[in-house]
């Protein structure tokens, strides 16, 4: 049976917010959500299936074939490299964001808020 984990593989750049801020129109590091996803398959990591993103913004939606990346995770104690599929968002307008990975029929997402960002006050 094929499962797929979503996860952040860059501290700070992934699912640990309660909500994100744009600031649209505006190229920024501060702007994005990196994510990977860990394709599973009765338990074995999987890095050649196809996998199809897609998100609220449609122009950023993605396929891949198969994966080159790989990251370390620790499960049960144990350290160990698995492959994942990468997938970078850019925050270009507020709302609700849904981000879906799909493999094999079977599908994951998640939602993320993303807030105006607030203009900085002149006057402090």
């Amino acid at each position: 049976m094929t499962t797929i984990e979503i996860f952040s593989p860059i501290s700070g750049k992934g699912l640990e917010k309660e909500h994100y801020e744009c600031d649209k129109g505006v190229e920024s590091e501060e702007n994005y959500i990196y994510l990977g996803a860990i394709i599973r398959d009765n338990g074995d990591t999987l890095q050649d299936r196809k996998v199809i993103v897609t998100a609220t913004d449609v122009g950023q939606n993605k396929t891949m074939d198969s994966t080159g990346n790989w990251t370390k995770i620790f499960r049960n104690g144990d350290k160990k490299h698995i492959p994942y599929y990468p997938f970078r968002y850019d925050f270009k307008t507020a709302g609700k964001h849904v981000i879906t990975f799909e493999c094999e029929g079977v599908a994951k997402s998640v939602e993320l808020l993303i807030k105006p960002k607030k203009p900085k006050d002149k006057n402090k």
